[in-house]
């Protein structure tokens, strides 16, 4: 399996984890919550990035998102890294993420995880002391506006729990 990038350098990836509840049509109660992955590569590495998202099946997010070759690998209870092409690729966390129960029990009650490749530029600068809220709020118009513009992928990631 190749190793993107090097053990020499960490990927430039911004990773946030969240749940997402659907309602039914008939707006009913909603169905059991989902996990996410929302992932953004530096201009640098975005290229090679939605190349192999490519490869592995990713497509507009549009829909529900396409089942895909990609994985999701938690070890030890930290999600660690994205694996594209069929495993032949990984994308490794610029650091281990500590997911919350909920997201770890959603993640498991699929199998998998639904994951958002954002375009560089998505992740809104913060100045110091920016509140929550405020955060939430900027990084979710930019969101927004990257999928409007039909700039962002996303596909069905299997769970791997190491």
């Amino acid at each position: 399996m190749g190793t993107y990038p090097s053990a020499a350098r960490q990927a430039q990836l911004r990773v946030a984890l969240a749940l997402r509840e659907f309602v039914p049509d008939d707006a009913g109660d909603p169905g059991p919550p989902v996990a996410e992955a929302l992932v953004e590569a530096a201009a640098g590495d975005y290229p090679l990035l939605v190349d192999h998202a490519h490869e592995s099946g990713f497509g507009l997010c549009l829909g529900e998102p396409p089942p895909t070759t990609a994985q999701v690998l938690v070890h030890r209870g930290y999600v660690v890294a994205l694996t594209l092409v069929g495993e032949r690729q990984t994308w490794l966390l610029p650091a281990p993420m500590d997911p919350t129960p909920a997201w770890l029990d959603a993640a498991e009650a699929h199998g998998m995880v639904v994951v958002e490749l954002l375009p560089p530029g998505t992740w809104p600068a913060y100045g110091r002391g920016c509140p929550e809220d405020e955060r939430v709020r900027r990084f979710n118009a930019r969101l927004r506006l990257a999928t409007e513009n039909a700039a962002v992928l996303h596909g069905a990631a299997t769970l791997i729990d190491e």
